[in-house]
C-alpha cells in the first residue's frame, strides 16, 4: 500500500528479493489509497502499479550498479542458489555492499515508477490534487516543502 498523503511523495517500500527468487508469474503490486474525506472516512483505493517482480528486481539491480550517482561502491551481494517459492529461512534478499542510507531496493527512486507516481499525486481528493494536500500538511506540520 501507498498512502497518497504520506510525507514522502513516493512509495517507500524496498524490493530486495533476488531475481532468481521471483517466478515469471510473480507480480509487484503497489496500491495507493487515501481516506474518502481526506482526513477521515473510509479507505479509497486507486489504480494499482503492477510490474513483474523479476523485472523489478533486474531494474533495481541495474539502477543501483549503473544509473545512480554513487560516491561509494555500487557492488551488490547477491543471494545465491535461490529459486521461486523458497523454504522458510532460505536467504533470498540481495544487499548492497555500501548503503549507509539504507536505500538499496527503493524501487520508487529508480525512475521506474515516476510517471505513475505523478499521475497518482495528481489524483483529486475532495477536488484538490493529492500532492497539494500533501504539501499543505507538510507546510503546516512544521516541515519544509520538497
Amino acid at each position: 500500500g501507498w498512502y497518497l498523503l504520506a510525507k514522502e511523495a513516493v512509495p517507500t517500500f524496498r524490493m530486495q528479493q533476488n531475481e532468481s527468487a521471483c517466478a515469471d508469474a510473480d507480480l509487484l503490486v503497489v496500491v495507493p489509497w487515501s481516506l474518502s474525506n481526506v482526513l477521515s472516512g473510509t479507505p479509497t483505493v486507486f489504480r494499482p502499479f503492477i510490474v513483474g517482480a523479476k523485472y523489478a528486481a533486474k531494474f533495481r539491480t541495474y539502477y543501483w550498479q549503473h544509473e545512480r550517482r554513487a560516491q561509494s561502491s555500487t557492488g551488490i551481494e547477491f543471494a545465491v542458489n535461490c529459486a521461486p517459492y523458497p523454504s522458510r529461512g532460505e536467504r533470498i534478499l540481495d544487499s548492497a555492499l555500501a548503503d549507509s542510507g539504507g536505500n538499496f531496493g527503493r524501487l520508487a527512486r529508480t525512475g521506474v515508477m515516476d510517471e505513475y507516481c505523478q499521475e497518482m499525486l495528481a489524483q483529486e481528493l475532495a477536488g484538490i490534487a493529492a500532492d497539494d494536500w500533501r504539501k499543505f500538511f507538510k507546510r503546516h506540520g512544521g516541515e519544509q516543502e520538497d
